[in-house]
């Protein structure tokens, strides 16, 4: 829950795109708001999230996951106890954080392909400076 802004809070003025004013005024009056305690609502649980994908990202940097190798067989059922200890961590705790999660173990996958396709192709590039015959 956003904290209580009253009169005496900080300020700040915004510019608004057109249209959004009046999207804004909908949405608070939805949610039984005014309009400025929607704004907080909102910018409260958009810093939420970012705060909460730093510390998937800095988790996923401490603790990356095992990758498997060339011919392994990926088994990419999650277990309870998968789901469990991700609650228990507190890593888990929204389905916009499963997406982060999934995000983050993309990008350490395709990093670690790059490297490896990398790698294989300067390898390449050395047996044909050295003259060896392409495999």
């Amino acid at each position: 829950m956003a904290p209580k802004a009253g009169r005496g809070s900080d300020q700040f003025v915004v510019r608004l795109p057109d249209g959004m004013r009046e999207r804004l005024k909908e949405a608070a009056e939805y949610s039984g708001r005014s309009m400025n305690a929607e704004v907080v609502q909102a910018l409260d649980s958009w810093l939420d999230g970012v705060d909460h994908s730093r510390e998937l990202e800095r988790y996923y940097t401490e603790n990356p996951p095992e990758m498997p190798g060339p011919g392994d067989i990926v088994d990419d059922t999650l277990t309870d106890d998968d789901l469990e200890k991700w609650a228990e961590e507190r890593i888990i705790r929204s389905p916009e954080d499963i997406d982060r999660a999934v995000e983050q173990i993309l990008r350490e996958q395709a990093y670690r392909l790059r490297a490896g396709m990398v790698a294989a192709f300067r390898a390449g590039q050395n047996r044909k400076d050295k003259g060896a015959p392409d495999k």
